[in-house]
């Protein structure tokens, strides 16, 4: 600031002040009153600073308890006029500004209201790759008519009966046309156990084309193989294991994750002692277990059950009643 007064005048102006029995509050205003008034221009005596026509307050001063400003407006105040804080402010705020102008359609669309109501709820999907419905067919092969099991090691060329029954007299008699399929087992080609059991040997007297059919199902091996013709496709199985279990083991009737076959007959041959197994795995057509996938779909926002009532009549007294 040009022209500001000097030191020696401040410790006079200061020293008269308090002579007159102004407080240290009192300083502060009168400073600050005189700082508001001061001309740069012209230089003025200290008698002329302490006038009454230029600073009536003056004469009142032992009177006025001064309240001086808070310290937080101060500290912003000095904090401000520091040049390498006005100065980043500044263009800070510019940037701002510039930024908010040009991108101004994309805060108008992010205040738009959107659709909330809508609710979600995360369900589990199976997807189920597309793979061959039939194995291949060998030169001059053909696939019959009807379901049959054909193993060719052992000469078993039979019909396939599909039980709907767990009564043994029923199982019993459909054994006499052939082998048979055991309720509620896997069905040729699907994932699970296919579970089809036959005679390994019967009465003499007793009529039917089959009754020796699995008479040497024992003579199977790991890796010999059976074809089975189910709906015109043709599934071709390979064996994987051969084991005798006690007729109460159930187990061997556990659904798996893949398509397998199992094929049982009664052993030693001629009683009904013990349960032959031969275990077979689907080698052909290739299966491929499905893949499970977790997506979201909306849940919808039903507020009212739907009606089963016809009756419009009586339904338009019952909303006007209120019942």
């Amino acid at each position: 600031m040009k022209n500001e007064p000097s030191i020696e005048q401040l410790e006079k102006l200061i020293t008269a002040f308090r002579e007159q029995g102004g407080s240290d509050a009192e300083l502060s205003l009168l400073a600050m009153d005189i700082l508001h008034e001061y001309l740069p221009q012209k230089i003025r005596k200290i008698d002329e600073i302490f006038s009454k026509e230029d600073h009536p307050s003056i004469s009142k001063i032992k009177d006025f308890k001064a309240t001086p400003e808070h310290p937080l407006k101060e500290a912003i105040r000095t904090t401000w006029r520091k040049k390498r804080v006005k100065y980043p402010t500044i263009f800070v705020s510019l940037f701002a500004i510039i930024f908010i102008v040009l991108n101004l359609p994309f805060f108008v669309a992010r205040f738009q209201p959107v659709e909330t109501s809508t609710t979600y709820e995360r369900v589990k999907e199976v997807i189920r790759p597309v793979t061959a419905s039939s194995a291949p067919l060998e030169a001059g092969e053909t696939i019959p008519n009807g379901n049959f099991l054909v193993v060719p090691k052992i000469g078993v060329n039979a019909p396939i009966v599909f039980s709907n029954s767990y009564n043994e007299a029923e199982i019993q008699k459909e054994l006499l046309s052939g082998v048979v399929h055991y309720n509620k087992t896997a069905l040729p080609g699907e994932a699970g156990n296919s579970f089809i059991t036959g005679h390994s040997s019967n009465y003499w007297w007793n009529s039917g084309k089959y009754n020796y059919v699995f008479a040497n199902l024992s003579k199977m091996a790991v890796g010999d193989q059976a074809k089975i013709y189910y709906n015109g496709n043709k599934f071709l199985y390979q064996v994987t294991e051969i084991k005798v279990v006690n007729p109460t083991d159930v187990s061997v009737l556990q659904r798996t994750d893949t398509p397998t076959l199992t094929l049982m007959t009664c052993t030693p041959p001629g009683t009904s002692w013990k349960r032959l197994i031969v275990k077979f795995n689907q080698v052909s057509p290739l299966y491929v277990k499905p893949i499970v996938v977790e997506k979201y779909q909306p849940v919808p926002n039903l507020e009212e059950l739907p009606t089963t009532n016809s009756n419009i009549f009586l339904d338009w007294l019952g909303k006007l009643f209120n019942f």
